[in-house]
């Protein structure tokens, strides 16, 4: 106990320094809300890199939002929405989805490549409880954005959210899945990496 303590109180910059080298997996998080065929529709994805998995049984998945972000605020007119795994290939995605763009299919399919509009009703078996306005809430929703190219992607049902001071942390239900290969892209310290060999 003689030697002295590497603790330090917190600073900022520190945490931040060390945040940076936890890898993280790259995901772009997608939701659209009106008419499915009209050009008013509103449709938005943005690359987030704080993403994890809460529980299989039922299969609940977490993202965390910035609170005063376009995408939160597309995401609380949503009755779902997507969340797609990358791969190298996809790295230009990841990248253009980071950066701020108007909500609309313009914009959305500059950066998307081939996507579909999936609809939560076709896999969910009855209108969750929970929600008084269920089935209008469903039916104002078309569907929820499903990039072709990802990875992976997983279709949620939005289940619940949390205040966590700057942030939202957004719980979903899986309801569908789709899986092209896993070669994930993560980031770390500002960069993309791939997996590298199993130690």
């Amino acid at each position: 106990m003689g030697s002295e303590s590497s603790v330090r109180k917190f600073e900022k910059e520190s945490m931040l320094d060390i945040l940076r080298h936890i890898p993280a997996p790259v995901v772009i998080i997608t939701a659209a809300y009106g008419e499915a065929n009209d050009d008013n529709l509103q449709v938005r994805g943005m690359t987030c890199s704080s993403f994890t998995s809460v529980s299989l049984e039922p299969p609940f998945i977490s993202v965390c939002l910035r609170k005063n972000s376009l995408m939160m605020q597309v995401l609380e007119r949503s009755a779902g929405f997507g969340v797609h795994l990358l791969n190298e290939e996809n790295k230009q995605k990841a990248g253009d989805f980071a950066k701020p763009h108007d909500t609309g299919k313009g914009p959305f399919n500059e950066a998307a490549g081939p996507w579909e509009l999936v609809s939560l009703r076709d896999y969910m078996s009855e209108v969750p409880p929970n929600h008084a306005e269920g089935q209008e809430e469903l039916d104002a929703v078309k569907g929820v954005p499903v990039l072709q190219e990802s990875m992976a992607a997983l279709v949620c049902y939005r289940k619940m959210s949390f205040d966590a001071g700057d942030h939202i942390i957004l719980v979903g239900e899986v309801v569908a899945t789709s899986a092209h290969d896993f070669h994930p892209l993560i980031y770390m310290n500002r960069h993309y990496h791939q997996l590298g060999h199993e130690v």
